[in-house]
Parts: C-alpha cells; sequence; structure tokens
C-alpha cells in the first residue's frame, strides 16, 4: 500500500505537496483565484468579503516597500485555507510549520524574504484591516477581542463579486512585482 502524501490540485492543474511546498508549486493564478473565493471569518460575515479583497486593503496600508508583502501576507491560505485565529491558536503545533513552509515556498517563488510577511508594519495593517472588518462587516458584538486592535477605517463598501477580486488582486500584484 502506498505511503499517505497529503497534496492538492489547484485550479491551474497544479499538483501542491502540503508537507514540502516547493517554489515552481506556487503560481500566482492560483493564488488569486482561490483567495477571491475564500470568504473572510468563517463566511459569518453581513456580506461576502473574500481574503482577496482582505489581502488588498492590508497592502493598500502598507508603505510602497512592502505593499507586496502585503497583499502576500495571507498567500498560503490559498493552499491550506483560511482558518480564524482562534483555530489558529489551538492548532498551532501542527498549523504554524505548514503555513511558514508555504510562506517560504511563496516568498522564494516571488524573491522575497520569508520574514518580510511578518514586518511590523505589514502586521500593524492587517490588525487594522482586521479592526475594520470587524467593525463594519460582523454583525455588533458585545463580545470583546484583543485589547491592542488599532481604531477601524472605513472599507471599501462595495462588494466585489470573485471574478472582480481576482482582477483586483492580480493587478495590484502585476503593479508591484518586478519579476524578481
Amino acid at each position: 500500500m502506498p505511503e499517505f502524501s497529503p497534496w492538492i490540485e489547484t485550479r491551474g492543474g497544479r499538483k501542491v505537496d502540503l508537507l514540502h511546498p516547493k517554489p515552481e508549486m506556487i503560481d500566482i493564478d492560483d493564488i488569486a483565484h482561490a483567495l477571491s473565493h475564500i470568504c473572510r471569518f468563517n463566511g459569518h460575515t453581513r456580506r461576502p468579503y473574500s481574503v482577496a479583497e482582505h489581502s488588498i486593503f492590508v497592502a493598500m496600508q502598507c508603505p510602497r516597500e512592502l505593499t507586496l508583502a502585503g497583499l502576500l501576507h495571507d498567500a498560503a491560505e490559498a493552499y491550506i485555507g483560511d482558518v480564524t485565529r482562534p483555530l489558529k491558536q489551538l492548532l498551532k503545533p501542527i498549523y504554524k510549520p505548514i503555513e511558514a513552509a508555504f510562506e517560504q515556498a511563496i516568498a522564494e517563488r516571488f524573491g522575497l524574504d520569508p520574514l518580510v510577511f511578518h514586518h511590523a508594519d505589514v502586521m500593524q495593517a492587517d490588525l487594522l484591516a482586521l479592526s475594520s472588518e470587524r467593525r463594519w462587516l460582523l454583525p455588533g458584538s458585545v463580545h470583546p477581542w484583543e485589547t491592542d486592535m488599532p481604531e477601524p477605517v472605513a472599507i471599501d463598501p462595495s462588494h466585489r463579486e470573485p471574478g472582480q477580486a481576482y482582477t483586483a488582486f492580480l493587478s495590484m500584484f502585476q503593479a508591484y512585482y518586478r519579476g524578481r
């Protein structure tokens, strides 16, 4: 009996090993497509809001030199899914190494330092997005979250269908990726 090897097949027909991702397995079209179809907050939002839209918001909050890192900070989710923060904490011993392997492969594929996804400015932009998305997309809640979240700002009130989010994500990528 063959040994189990966990892998997924992407929209582009690529076989991606979930435990040993390689840069050649990573494709920006696959990332844009998947992220444009994954809803934030496990879908518990007032309207559909994709990880691609979230990534664009984060990128727009980053300094210019970190825009690409902001855009790709959640690109691993195109391969391993979006996991809510509380669940991610519970799964940390298992999830974090897999996520880190994908961040490494994605960074190598696009000529980035994998640590750039965790740069203070990218992390702050991600927290601002989280705070703002909570305010504008989740039903009102009296339950407290993290205490050190930034004051929310308005997010784009228009809803992007997956195809529109895909196109917007790819357009931003093309504007900031210089084929390193």
